[in-house]
């Protein structure tokens, strides 16, 4: 088949319209939250999904329909943050979620089963937060399709954190299965 401009532009809108098929269907499937912090272990609460999400990327196994930086506004609602490296206050939470994860293996006990783990490195290179299976056991679950709406990690810094640029890491991995992605933003601490 010949390449052309009308060709192309046809195969592009389709695959836009499929795309966007794919992300709302696993939109509808986002019930819950897990959100962990060192004071907190679990806190579940829902997103609502909004257009201006990247498009899904594929790790060694594992689909992340988008990883992105939230905000807590004061009434507990979520802000998503399309900008590069946002501005966080010292002491204020940074939510670093990882929206239509999956899909994960089914066991045995017919649930899923994924853990995670948060890594947050300070301007100076150093590790400030390294907390393995930070969902302690909050992941084994049933999930439709396999997939986690909205499986997250918290970072709480001090108000005497240092300012300056921080990574957050978050890796998450089927327990069960042979899936794992790994996804890293950057923020801004002020």
């Amino acid at each position: 088949m010949k390449r052309t401009k009308k060709t192309v532009k046809k195969c592009k809108g389709g695959l836009a319209a499929f795309f966007r098929v794919l992300v709302g269907g696993l939109g509808l499937a986002a019930l819950v939250l897990f959100m962990t912090t060192a004071e907190k272990p679990t806190i579940n609460w829902g997103f609502l999904m909004t257009g201006g999400h990247q498009m899904v990327s594929i790790d060694d196994g594992l689909t992340v329909g988008e990883a992105v930086l939230v905000r807590i506004d004061e009434n507990g609602e979520p802000i998503f943050l399309t900008e590069a490296n946002p501005k966080f206050r010292r002491g204020e939470q940074v939510v670093f979620g990882l929206l239509n994860t999956g899909p994960f293996e089914k066991g045995e006990d017919g649930k899923h089963f994924f853990e995670m783990d948060i890594e947050v490195t300070g301007p100076d290179g150093e590790v400030v937060m390294d907390k393995k299976e930070s969902l302690s056991g909050a992941g084994h679950m049933e999930l439709e399709d396999g997939y986690a709406p909205e499986p997250n990690g918290v970072f709480i810094g001090s108000p005497y954190s240092d300012i300056g640029d921080y990574n957050f890491k978050l890796t998450i991995y089927d327990k069960i299965g042979r899936g794992r992605a790994v996804r890293t933003a950057r923020f801004f601490l002020q």
